[in-house]
């Protein structure tokens, strides 16, 4: 049904969907076309501050920001990227429009001059999202139609942005046949719906009339084929069948194609609804009732497919359709989100069913999103069913590729290796880039990250619903409290573009539920070349990590640096054996180890007053820490942690030799402190042997206040304390811009009843 151009490979471009029906009133005396038109002359390339050129990386008085109602002003922030300058707007509680508005000084924008083949054009992108909603840039003439004006205005349909940028191109002419006035332009606005923007902000920039812009003529181009067409039986898509809740629309618009009439070949494709509501199994049978003669030797089928989301499970199946034991299914993912992929579906590597020669194939059906419980409407695109060719029917063979290194050890979890996996989705915090999986020499399918700012990256298995912002689908945090011993987490990671600032410094940071955060640098800074790296599982949990639910795995140059670092990572695994434990060394403080502290009772605990002046008998991690006197001459433990950084001081061996399996015991501290955008204070005991954790108690998680309050714990130990109990007392702040802690501690203390 559609031949792909070459522009199908170019572009993730925002689309103009369509003009609003309720704008367009011509009469016929509108189609009238003069016999001989006149080309007019008009500026080749406008200049930036002039009247077409409305906002281009400085501000245009010609042109000043505008919110009509809700009380905010546009800001101009600056993009750590080519773009710069940019203007940025934000929709409050009160429902608004937002745009650029013609200085009243100036005039009315008289554009009349490019109607045959100019366009306006902008690039957008969204930085918070109100929800589902929709968006639309509006044009206005003669003072619109409001306030009892007479003039003209006309509203244009956006696909919803997205957190990248993205092109729009609106058509002069088609904005004239609408009625506007290009003679007479005064606003131009750009924002979501009316009444269901709040929380909205989203920038713009290059905001432009062009004078060429609209390639478009009355003779429709003939479409180019697609180079990446698959060679083989293309299968017959005229007619479907839905079931389940989907709605499928033939001979729907292409939604990459701006600039080729609705009647184009290529801009000819089919497109799938599958509504919340709809069933989590609801597909689409293709009309085509030829048998497809599977084999290993032939055992391909590729379908074209453009996806909201990148990561999306879907299902090609085929069956007997008299008789339905006979069947075969093959689970892909897509890679990207708002562009066309190829997707393959490989009959060698079935999700279920079976290949036999005797069996019929004669039914084939497609499901979007499978069996995922959708929160909200999908749209699929989708074209160019193929029975591909077999291999040697298509190219010569060619020399087998040299294998990536292969760790004879069998993963006991992977997290990522050469497929997406939807419930481990590759995230970015805070940079606002949408990680990907692109191919690498002979590791295959690798996830390509990028660093734009200050962020962390990786893999998340939380949902928007459980923690904003992240993507996994159906996520659920491992158990690897099982690896504890001689376990490792273990990932090969590459260097692709060096960040601008250097960053000698990259961290892995994990996060688990109920346990602490943990980051730790990495042994070295990664290099163009591929390198392993390989941490014991069983040093993660003696800082506090709560192997049973791990829920996060990230690595990232240090927290502020590392921008414009593009990297690839591949084999994310967890392995049951391949730890290297090298014996602790016990701190061994000044004075008794079983007795107490300077000041008070602190029972087992070393220095637990910190009247020592110092951190002794403290292992410390981070910065921003001291020990500082108060204003009655004793000390106290003072932690800061700044945004996304989590300093601890830590005691170990507490009791060692002293208390048992089972023990109850008493843990006190005195706290204050501040804290926020979310930040909290941690503390933990662990009852601890050579074998590992037995047991984590988590004693608190809140947010200090100002003033001291005493905290007191009964505890039980675990089954194995041959080195006594460790105790962590830890500020903890998120990657969220001004999160800060502050925490005080004093008199802390541990006796066995």
């Amino acid at each position: 049904m559609r031949t792909k151009s070459k522009k199908f490979k170019l572009a993730n471009v925002v689309l103009v969907t369509a003009l609003s029906a309720a704008m367009v009133g011509c009469g016929d005396d509108s189609l009238a076309v003069n016999e001989t038109p006149q080309t007019p002359d008009v500026p080749e390339v406008p200049e930036t501050g002039s009247d077409f050129v409305v906002f281009k990386d400085s501000l245009n008085s010609y042109w000043p920001t505008w919110d009509c109602c809700g009380g905010t002003t546009p800001s101009n922030p600056e993009e750590l990227n080519a773009y710069g300058t940019v203007t940025e707007f934000r929709v409050g509680d009160t429902p608004a429009v937002l745009g650029f508005v013609r200085d009243v000084a100036r005039g009315p924008l008289d554009a009349s001059a490019y109607e045959l083949e100019g366009t306006l054009e902008f690039d957008i992108k969204l930085m918070a999202s109100p929800g589902e909603t929709t968006w639309s840039v509006k044009l206005e003439s003669n003072g619109g139609p409001e306030n009892g004006n007479q003039g003209e205005a006309v509203e244009v349909a956006l696909t919803t942005p997205t957190d990248s940028w993205q092109h729009v191109t609106v058509t002069l002419a088609d904005l004239a046949n609408s009625g506007l006035d290009l003679s007479s332009i005064d606003n131009i606005l750009i924002f979501p719906k009316w009444g269901e923007g709040a929380g909205a902000v989203y920038r713009v920039d290059n905001v432009e009339f062009t004078s060429d812009g609209n390639s478009s003529t009355p003779t429709e181009p003939e479409p180019e084929p697609n180079p990446d067409a698959d060679a083989g039986d293309k299968l017959d898509i005229t007619s479907v069948e839905d079931f389940g809740g989907t709605a499928t629309v033939l001979n729907a618009t292409n939604p990459i194609y701006t600039d080729i009439a609705p009647t184009s070949a290529s801009n000819v494709v089919i497109k799938t609804d599958k509504p919340a509501s709809a069933e989590d199994w609801a597909g689409t049978t293709l009309g085509d009732t030829t048998q497809l003669a599977l084999s290993a030797e032939r055992s391909k089928v590729s379908v074209w497919v453009y996806s909201p989301e990148s990561s999306v499970p879907v299902l090609l199946k085929v069956e007997n359709q008299a008789d339905d034991s006979q069947f075969a299914e093959v689970l892909v993912y897509t890679t990207v989100a708002q562009s066309w992929e190829k997707l393959t579906f490989d009959f060698t590597d079935l999700n279920s069913g079976s290949i036999d020669d005797s069996y019929t194939f004669d039914k084939k059906s497609i499901f979007f999103d499978f069996l995922v419980d959708a929160a909200e409407d999908k749209v699929f695109y989708w074209d160019d069913v193929t029975f591909v060719e077999a291999d040697d029917e298509v190219t010569p063979p060619v020399e087998p590729p040299v294998e990536p290194p292969v760790d004879e050890k069998t993963p006991a979890f992977t997290i990522y290796s050469d497929l997406a996996n939807p419930k481990w989705a590759a995230w970015d915090c805070c940079g606002g880039t949408t990680p990907s999986i692109v191919e690498d020499g002979e590791y295959g399918n690798v996830t390509k990250f990028e660093v734009v700012g200050a962020t962390v990256l990786g893999f998340t298995t939380r949902s928007d619903a459980q923690d904003a912002g992240h993507t996994a689908v159906d996520g659920v945090p491992y158990d690897a409290s099982a690896l504890a011993e001689t376990g490792t987490l273990e990932l090969d990671l590459k260097l692709v573009t060096p960040p601008t600032d250097g960053a000698a410094a990259w961290k892995l940071k994990i996060e688990s539920v109920e346990g602490v955060p943990l980051e730790v640098d990495l042994p070295s800074a990664p290099t163009s070349d591929w390198q392993h790296f390989s941490f014991n599982l069983a040093d993660f949990a003696k800082q506090g990590v709560n192997l049973s639910a791990i829920d996060l795995v990230m690595v990232f140059p240090a927290w502020g640096t590392g921008n414009g670092a593009v990297f690839h990572v591949d084999n994310v695994n967890f392995f049951a054996t391949g730890a290297t434990q090298e014996p602790d060394v016990p701190v061994v403080p000044d004075g008794p180890t079983d007795g107490v502290g300077d000041i008070g009772d602190t029972g087992l605990v070393v220095n637990g007053g910190f009247e020592l002046g110092s951190f002794e008998g403290w292992a410390v991690e981070g910065a921003h820490m001291a020990v500082e006197q108060d204003t009655g001459g004793t000390y106290l433990a003072k932690l800061v942690a700044p945004e996304a950084q989590n300093p601890f001081i830590k005691q170990t061996r507490i009791g060692e030799g002293v208390i048992t399996a089972g023990q109850s015991l008493t843990v006190s501290f005195d706290l204050k402190g501040s804290a926020s955008d979310g930040g909290v204070v941690n503390a933990l005991l662990f009852s601890e042997g050579s074998a590992g954790v037995s047991k984590t108690d988590p004693l608190l998680s809140i947010m200090p206040t100002d003033d001291w309050v005493s905290h007191s714990f009964d505890v039980t130990t675990g089954l194995d304390v041959e080195w006594g109990v460790s105790m962590l007392l830890q500020p903890v702040c998120g990657a969220v811009a001004g999160c800060e802690v502050t925490a005080y501690f004093d008199n802390v203390s541990i006796t066995a009843n």
